[in-house]
């Protein structure tokens, strides 16, 4: 058989029906195309990145970024549906660059990557400010906030480590005026992790720090069970000039430690307080026999009038 034979052949075969041979090559490619329109379809997916910050300053000692006016940039991306389902957390990224700023106050262009299929279409803010200041470390004791101290038991809490150190920017560092652990349960026996927290003057949360170690173990090692007495709450009288209209004791009762000899002849405890015209609330001192001391802390609110 001639090539020239073969050809002719070949062009039969593949017109032969031609019509229905086209209709369906259509049709299949009308099928991939419905097929696959989820996957070449653009999308556009907002995503809250967190704000990185970079400072390769040498020769500087250690420097630390505070009062940044945002942690987060809000970064609108596009591309194929499936690819924006599936893309990782960490696949779009947002940073500045403080390499080189002096000490002090500064604002940085943010800069935004994505992989290669991703288009980055808008972030904002495009800029953010900041502050500058050497970082410092301070070593500070921890105090412990309990709760559940009730019951016939004295507890004790002892602190590992008993103290932490705090570290960052100086002005931030210098604004800690206590650590403090967050308010935790402890049962008798018992270890607890508790979380810390640093607070300034005002007991406001300072933020932009670590805290080294960031936990502290909290162990509750109580001295054994105490003779615990309730004694009533008694208010003195009021000076001939005034009139009391109403008085409300929080608690009636309290709880006292001590020893048993005497508190076995305790059923109340004279308050002391100062009476003054007017509705307020004041703090009683509980006048209590030698060696005694109250588990409670007792307040008097009083409506106290002229006669």
């Amino acid at each position: 058989m001639t090539p020239l034979t073969l050809l002719r052949r070949l062009l039969t075969r593949t017109t032969h029906n031609g019509g229905a041979k086209f209709l369906a090559l259509l049709a299949a490619t009308a099928v991939w195309f419905v097929a696959t329109a989820d996957r070449r379809a653009i999308t556009e997916r907002s995503l809250n990145v967190p704000l990185v910050v970079r400072d390769e300053t040498t020769g500087a000692g250690r420097r630390g970024v505070s009062g940044l006016a945002t942690q987060t940039i809000r970064v609108t991306v596009s591309g194929p549906r499936t690819r924006l389902t599936s893309l990782p957390d960490d696949a779009v990224r947002a940073s500045i660059d403080v390499t080189g700023a002096a000490e002090g106050t500064f604002t940085r262009t943010v800069r935004v990557t994505a992989p290669d299929d991703v288009r980055i279409n808008r972030y904002a803010p495009e800029s953010v400010s900041g502050f500058v200041d050497a970082e410092i470390t301070r070593t500070m004791p921890v105090s412990l906030a309990v709760s559940g101290g009730t019951g016939n038991a004295l507890p004790r809490y002892t602190l590992t480590p008993s103290s932490v150190q705090v570290r960052g920017p100086q002005r931030n560092v210098e604004e800690v005026r206590r650590v403090i652990t967050l308010p935790i349960t402890v049962a008798p026996g018992a270890d607890t992790e508790a979380r810390l927290l640093a607070l300034d003057a005002n007991d406001r949360p300072v933020t932009d720090l670590r805290l080294i170690p960031a936990s502290v173990t909290v162990s509750r090692v109580d001295t054994g069970t105490l003779p615990v007495r309730t004694a009533r709450v008694t208010l003195p009288d009021p000076p001939a000039t005034l009139t009391v209209a109403s008085a409300t004791v929080t608690p009636t009762s309290v709880r006292l430690v001590g020893p048993p000899g005497v508190l076995a002849d305790l059923t109340e405890v004279p308050a002391r307080l100062t009476y003054a015209p007017g509705r307020n609330r004041v703090r009683a001192n509980l006048t209590l026999p030698d060696g005694v001391r109250a588990l409670d802390t007792v307040t008097v609110t009083l409506d106290v009038r002229r006669k």
